[in-house]
């Protein structure tokens, strides 16, 4: 009884340790409007975070988390994102 018991705890700990959130999947319009956003200001008011989220139906820490991000891939100069945005960009406003 005791060792099924134990099988039962480690299968369930292995389960929650494979089962780490992932990032969330954003839609190109969602990537759009967050970058355009970010190219006005880098920094959300509280207000103008909420908006945002409300906006484009995302919870309000995957878009203070996605600024965090962008703000950290401008100050390294690792330019990885505007290679996949730069596109999208041309192909809405060009």
């Amino acid at each position: 009884m005791i060792l099924l018991f134990t099988a039962i705890i480690e299968t369930n700990t292995l389960r929650s340790y494979h089962d780490k959130r992932k990032p969330p999947n954003y839609t190109n319009e969602q990537l759009i409007q967050l970058e355009e956003s970010y190219t006005v200001n880098p920094y959300l008011s509280q207000r103008a975070l909420i908006n945002l989220a409300k906006k484009l139906c995302i919870n309000k820490n995957n878009v203070r988390l996605w600024y965090r991000k962008r703000r950290s891939r401008d100050n390294s100069g690792n330019s990885e994102l505007t290679i996949y945005t730069a596109p999208i960009l041309k192909i809405r406003l060009g």
